[in-house]
């Protein structure tokens, strides 16, 4: 009980991240019950693949072996003993790693010197989100307590873990809220620049006595003006002040006025080639998005 109370405690701490939540989970469930590693493997659901969350193990020891192994390792339903756990829905504890031919990490845990290990899943409504896994130096027999402990640490653990991630996704739109809000704010202020600008060149245009060569400068003003317009469009539909025009927009007209400025960016060392389409090819887009 007093175990399951702190990682309530820590799992209710709005200001830690849900890595941070999940690795002190780890430390305390290595600490309180004598674990000396504990990983955690979060079920990808478009995979359909347990790939490695995070690991704790304490600072100073020869476990990180194992932990590059994890990094590298994923595994499907029923493979290694993670999969395995995932598989059958319920908590596996192996006392001799030796015998455990099944999971691909087995030397690495040898040669860290871990002989026990468990693995229980992490529910949220039926449904497995993951799996956690401690290991041991020790040659542990299964323990029915810490088995029922594990079954509702696994539970527990689902629910809190899930809530952490839609905290973390509502503070990262919120956070692109407010940079949206920022964007459309300097677009609105430089478009007005831009439009001093555009406007006193225009006019420069107007007069009679100008050379060719300060009409053709006049006119790159200009046409930069009218390219900086469209990047602050792009900023004012990122912050949503700006309703996207669609129209339709010529493919190969779109790819070569992008040519020009790649020819700019990728410099006279590199060969830029183009191939066309034949007919004419239209599409539906906002050309300066």
């Amino acid at each position: 009980l007093a175990l399951q109370s702190d990682v309530t405690c820590i799992l209710a701490d709005s200001n830690a991240t849900t890595a941070e939540v999940i690795t002190r989970i780890l430390q305390l469930i290595c600490q309180e019950l004598h674990w000396d590693t504990g990983a955690l493997w979060i079920l990808d659901q478009h995979s359909k693949i347990l790939k490695w969350s995070a690991m704790w193990h304490p600072p100073g020891t020869e476990f990180g072996i194992l932990k590059a192994a994890n990094e590298l390792a994923m595994f499907q339903q029923g493979h290694g003993l993670p999969g395995l756990v995932w598989e059958n829905s319920q908590p596996r504890w192996i006392s001799h790693l030796s015998t455990e031919p099944n999971d691909p990490r087995g030397d690495a845990a040898v040669k860290a010197g871990l002989q026990s290990t468990v693995a229980f899943p992490l529910h949220l409504r039926g449904e497995i989100l993951g799996v956690a896994e401690f290991h041991s130096t020790k040659i542990r027999p299964p323990e029915k307590d810490l088995l029922q402990i594990f079954t509702t640490l696994g539970s527990l653990m689902g629910q809190s873990i899930e809530r952490k991630k839609l905290e973390d996704q509502l503070r990262h739109s919120q956070k692109m809220d407010a940079i949206g809000c920022l964007a459309g704010g300097v677009a609105h202020d430089f478009n007005n620049i831009l439009t001093v600008i555009q406007g006193y060149a225009q006019i420069a245009e107007m007069r009679d006595d100008l050379d060719a060569d300060t009409v053709e400068g006049l006119n790159q003003i200009t046409q930069a003006t009218q390219r900086a317009t469209s990047l602050t469009r792009q900023l004012l539909t990122f912050s949503h002040k700006q309703v996207m025009q669609f129209k339709n927009v010529s493919l190969n007209k779109a790819i070569e006025n992008l040519s020009k400025m790649l020819q700019r960016i990728i410099g006279e060392d590199i060969a830029l080639k183009l191939n066309y389409t034949a007919e004419a090819t239209f599409v539906q887009a906002d050309e300066d998005m």
